[in-house]
């Protein structure tokens, strides 16, 4: 996985659905660009399941594939999605919350502001901003150190994703990064016995 951070700029939209449209477009820049300067690489734009995922929530990605086989996938990384996504969810949050809820009910009877269902998709696209973002770097951080600091750990995490997978266990009921803390735990607590 590749996330790609551009220079911040004002010239980005205050709109989610906006943002999303415009990761799209320098998805297909990027990917045409690659293509052009590596013959043989090939670059695709991948939308996200339309049934599981809103408007709101970061679904695309560019991925690329070298004439190598190597395959990476590139996901746009914007800071002010969190923000925009912390608006719907929580639009006044210096009021205490049961201001907050009678609020909420008056605008909703009202029509006006975020409604529930909004809100909603607000909190999902908020926790796939998170993982994908905020939890997912720090987590290869801590597993790039860990690799470096023991030289069987790399091939242990592949050697057990292996075996999983063999079981039928690792897409549907394991997830890649609790084998990757699981075979950690194994090495950290190992290194402090005696």
């Amino acid at each position: 996985d590749i996330i790609v951070e551009f220079e911040k700029s004002g010239r980005w939209p205050d709109d989610l659905r906006a943002i999303q449209k415009i990761k799209l477009a320098f998805f297909e820049t990027l990917g045409s660009a690659l293509m052009r300067a590596v013959p043989g690489l090939r670059a695709t734009v991948v939308l996200g399941d339309a049934a599981t995922t809103s408007e709101i929530e970061d679904a695309a990605s560019l991925e690329v594939v070298t004439p190598d086989g190597w395959a990476f996938c590139a996901r746009i990384w914007h800071d002010r999605e969190a923000t925009l996504l912390d608006n719907i969810i929580d639009d006044k949050p210096h009021l205490p919350k049961h201001v907050k809820k009678k609020l909420q009910k008056m605008n909703v009877e009202n029509g006006v502001g975020p409604d529930a269902r909004e809100r909603a998709l607000a909190v999902k696209a908020k926790e796939t901003y998170t993982r994908r973002f905020v939890h997912a770097p720090r987590h290869h951080r801590v597993i790039a150190a860990l690799s470096h600091r023991f030289s069987a750990f790399a091939g242990t995490v592949r050697l057990v994703k292996r075996w999983l997978a063999s079981h039928w266990l690792l897409r549907g009921h394991v997830r890649e990064e609790a084998v990757e803390l699981l075979v950690a735990g194994v090495f950290l607590g190992a290194s402090r016995t005696p």
